[in-house]
């Protein structure tokens, strides 16, 4: 390398070369060339104080009368081995190399021969993926092909040694297992009673996901995924993870326990809510409404679902995480109404097995994913708006099938030709205009989850239209079934509805409300006037059609009698 102890000619070592030009040498530029020279320096060289000479040469450095320098590195090599050494060497490293490969197979293969294969119930599981035909996808023509993924290692065996996590471990004998509560094709969610979980004194119902054993590796990933993706996140809205049993035996994830499952069944069970508490005599239950979360739902609660969701997506959002796959039936409902979002990895097959279509690594949730996703793959914050919008118009419709009648291989061309779904009879102008606004077709002009949560805020203020959620006539149901379109079901307007005021315990209330209580005739007992439709006193009940001052009149309550009688 380059050194100041490098090789040259000189007469007087001591002096020259020394680094530094001094006056006898600055003199006559000759008599030490190699402190004093300015002109050209050929080869590796570090200039001198002043940048004059070579302090520093790389191999033998010579100079010239006309102060021409160059540095050149001595060729001259004593040859350490001949080619025969070289010969003896190259086949010794070989022959060690073959022998540690036949070592190594002679011992992995007599472990394997030996030692019991582990069950799928330990913490080292050996996952098998049965051979089976491609999984179908679609390509943007709506051409069905194999998918590539499918096809890489039909049958394989993958063992995968799960590693614990002190803070989040929790003992396996503390945890006693119940009933199940939502089950797929390879995991399944139980109720579960932890016992001093988390510091706390004696018993906490809470949730534990787990794998089944036909589960693949691809699914353990899923898991593993969800589990590392729940230590990070911590807000009201997000479910909350408690710990982990990983070792030992199969890997259990302990979550919060929501004590009205997923929102699509909440929502879809509400609908029966008005007849489930009303007695014979038409009076309330009153040990039904005791509970607070059971009482019927107004326009502001969808709002607010709505709201917490945003929130909790919002929270995502600046944490950097993309959800993938937001749907009402992955957002659970505790206790008090509360909304909490869930199912980041596993559970996309567990409770609604008819949402997905069967991909290569898993079912795909179609109908709620954005275009960019369907075609290109890409998942973003933006993305998960996208499928917030679908949300809404399953809050909107308590928990109906989106895009019904529609089969989820014509929705890829329908969505790319700019069709959307119409707004549901039951929904304000001003949601659905946040609908569309989620399902834009350029990402970048979908609003945040920030904007959304202060659009819902807006919204509630508002809101005091009373939603009905009476019992089930037969077109209740036509929402339900992904062989009719929205068109055929028909949904209560809630726009111009009274306001909220008990059961309805009149004829005309029960109009206004649309509770179809068995007992009420069709036709008023009573003729009504425009008179009475415009009687100040009652105005918030007036309407075209239906007059709301009967309700109060002597002969509403004679006929009132009749029936309870």
């Amino acid at each position: 390398g380059i050194t100041t102890n490098y090789s040259t000619c000189t007469p007087s070592i001591k002096t020259c070369p020394d680094g530094v030009c001094d006056v006898v040498e600055g003199r006559d530029p000759a008599v030490c060339p190699q402190d004093c020279t300015s002109g050209n320096i050929i080869g590796g060289h570090g200039k001198g104080t002043g940048n004059l000479g070579i302090k520093s040469g790389h191999g033998i450095c010579y100079c010239f009368p006309r102060q021409n320098c160059y540095c050149e590195k001595d060729d001259i090599k004593e040859q350490l081995c001949d080619i025969v050494c070289k010969t003896v060497i190259t086949g010794a490293v070989a022959l060690c190399f073959v022998l540690s490969v036949l070592v190594s197979y002679y011992f992995i293969h007599r472990y394997h021969k030996n030692s019991p294969k582990p069950p799928i119930a330990s913490a080292e599981m050996t996952f098998r993926r049965p051979a089976q035909s491609y999984p179908i996808s679609y390509s943007s023509s709506n051409v069905r092909r194999p998918s590539l993924d499918s096809m890489e290692n039909q049958v394989s065996v993958d063992t995968f040694k799960i590693p614990e996590d002190p803070k989040w471990e929790f003992p396996r004998k503390n945890l006693v297992l119940g009933k199940t509560l939502g089950e797929g094709e390879f995991g399944k969610v139980v109720k579960a009673t932890a016992f001093r979980l988390k510091g706390r004194a004696g018993y906490t119902t809470v949730a534990v996901k787990m794998l089944k054993e036909n589960a693949s590796q691809s699914e353990l990933r899923d898991l593993l995924s969800e589990f590392n993706l729940l230590k990070q996140v911590n807000h009201p809205h997000v479910i909350k993870l408690y710990g982990a049993c990983s070792q030992d035996g199969p890997l259990y994830l302990i979550v919060e326990y929501a004590k009205y499952g997923s929102l699509r069944s909440f929502l879809r069970e509400s609908r029966k809510v008005g007849p489930s508490y009303v007695g014979s005599d038409g009076n309330r239950n009153s040990s039904y409404l005791d509970n607070p979360d059971e009482r019927a739902l107004t326009m502001g609660d969808l709002i607010s679902f709505a709201w917490q969701i945003s929130r909790g997506m919002q929270y995502l959002a600046e944490m950097k995480l993309v959800h993938r796959d937001l749907a009402a039936r992955n957002v659970l409902v505790a206790e008090g109404r509360k909304m909490k979002i869930s199912d980041f990895g596993l559970s996309r097959d567990v409770y609604e097995e008819d949402s997905y279509v069967k991909r290569s690594k898993g079912r795909i949730p179609v109908k709620w994913m954005a275009i960019e996703s369907l075609f290109d793959h890409i998942y973003t914050t933006q993305s998960d708006v996208w499928s917030f919008g679908v949300l809404l118009w399953e809050i909107v419709t308590l928990g109906g099938n989106p895009y019904p009648g529609i089969a989820p291989e014509r929705l890829f061309n329908l969505l790319k030709t700019g069709y959307r779904m119409e707004r549901p009879e039951n929904c304000s102008e001003e949601m659905y205009n946040l609908m569309l606004r989620c399902w834009k077709q350029e990402p970048d002009k979908r609003p945040t989850f920030t904007e959304i949560s202060k659009e819902l805020e807006k919204m509630m203020v508002k809101s005091r239209d009373y939603l009905d959620l009476a019992a089930s006539t037969p077109s209740d149901s036509l929402l339900y079934d992904d062989g009719l379109s929205e068109e055929e079901t028909p949904l209560v307007d809630c726009n111009n509805a009274p306001l909220p005021r008990t059961l309805p315990s009149t004829w005309i209330e029960n109009k206004l409300y649309g509770m179809s209580y068995p007992n009420w005739p069709e036709e008023s007992p009573v003729p009504l006037t425009r008179f009475d439709g415009t009687n100040s006193v009652f105005s918030r009940y007036a309407n075209d059609s239906v007059y709301a001052n009967w309700m109060v009149s002597h002969s509403a309550a004679k006929f009132m009698d009749k029936f309870d009688s």
